[in-house]
């Protein structure tokens, strides 16, 4: 029944008994007012689908009655209230859906009794501080644009976790490095500052690491070759499986360490609008699989190094407004993308199709869209 152009309401929806059905999708619908608590009377019910309607008003309680309900995806809807506690005697929980809602209220302890509870999606709601004690079965955690500190530390077997614009402060924790199974971590746009703990070099298992637009500090010098006044970078170099990296709108400064270059399955790197100097170390040359990479908005200096010209599968590159000179490397990726990409480095030239040489120092740059090739889904 999804997709199907249903509208009006079915809050006053009578169902006496019904033990036989185990799916009901409504999604993508036009279905108004409240939840029909009478759903929970469906008790062999195995996945509620009610996304992307217009459902309003709470959660209802009854839906703690549902011993066999395996999926909830309320998302997309105009629910608000708290999360029912009860949802925690769904013992056969696995994943609970609830983003683009205005739900409110703490993160329920209760659902640490969903000891099957492996994918848990709050994005884009109100909801607050919680606990999950001994959620020993949670591997994805998303929950961005909320205003949730959430303590994750009995959650061993967590992958995925985003915390992307939760107004979060202070420093992160360093239990984050009991998590040995994180694959991804997105902890973007909050105000996070102090030290990135050393610890987080235990995280072997990482591929997506983003920490962009934050206010980060020193860390510990004993991570690094080369100590810096801002974040250390080469403290990530130790992640040989990271795909992807972001560290822009930070306030980074010093060189990019020549480490950088030993993270050999590096695809997307981000280090645009810090601080940072010296020139663009060689061995990035060396990122075969790297794809994406931004460090506009620095003050990057000297020469684009020729090793640059081995970049292969390079899409985008974008090294505009930094204090680079020298012409730029003709062999490669690097002489087929846009001249905007090079803007602003008044001592940077390149040469034309008709061999006319001509500098960067007046182009005006051009925004995109960094990650449009590499988006997590």
């Amino acid at each position: 029944m999804d997709y199907n152009n249903l509208t009006g309401s079915i809050s006053d929806l009578k169902i006496e008994t019904c033990n036989f059905l185990l799916r009901l999708d409504l999604s993508g619908n036009q279905i108004t007012d409240s939840v029909p608590t009478a759903l929970s009377n469906c008790t062999a019910l195995q996945e509620l689908v009610l996304a992307e309607n217009y459902f309003s008003g709470p959660i209802p309680i009854s839906f703690g009655e549902l011993k066999s309900l395996q999926r909830l995806d309320v998302s997309k809807n105009h629910l608000a209230g708290w999360i029912p506690s009860e949802l925690g005697n769904s013992s056969s929980l696995e994943t609970l859906q609830m983003s683009g809602n205005k739900i409110s209220g703490p993160f329920p302890a209760s659902l640490s009794s969903c000891k099957k509870l492996h994918v848990v999606d709050f994005s884009s709601n109100m909801i607050k501080t919680g606990i999950i004690p001994r959620a020993s079965s949670l591997e994805k955690l998303r929950a961005p644009d909320n205003s949730l500190y959430v303590e994750l530390f009995n959650c061993g077997n967590l992958e995925w976790i985003s915390l992307t614009s939760n107004g979060l402060s202070g420093e992160i924790p360093k239990e984050f490095s009991h998590l040995s199974s994180l694959a991804v971590l997105q902890l973007a746009n909050n105000s996070l500052s102090g030290q990135i703990p050393s610890e987080l070099v235990n995280c072997s298992s990482l591929v997506w690491l983003d920490l962009s637009s934050n206010r980060w500090g020193e860390i510990p010098p004993r991570l690094v070759v080369i100590l810096y006044s801002g974040p250390v970078l080469s403290a990530f170099t130790r992640y040989q499986t990271i795909e992807y990296l972001d560290l822009s709108y930070n306030k980074l400064r010093g060189k990019i360490p020549d480490e950088f270059g030993d993270m050999i399955a590096l695809q997307v790197l981000v280090i645009s609008h810090n601080q940072l100097s010296g020139e663009i170390p060689s061995s990035l040359g060396g990122l075969k699989n790297l794809g994406v990479s931004d460090a506009s908005h620095n003050r990057l200096q000297g020469q684009i190094p020729d090793s640059f010209s081995l970049l292969s599968f390079l899409v985008q590159i974008d090294l505009s407004n930094n204090e680079l000179t020298g012409q730029i490397p003709q062999r490669g990726q690097l002489s087929t993308l846009p001249a905007s990409r090079y803007a602003n480095n008044p001592g940077l030239c390149g040469v034309s199709s008709f061999g006319i040489t001509f500098t960067f120092g007046v182009l005006k740059s051009v925004n995109y869209n960094v990650g449009a090739n590499f988006a997590l889904v």
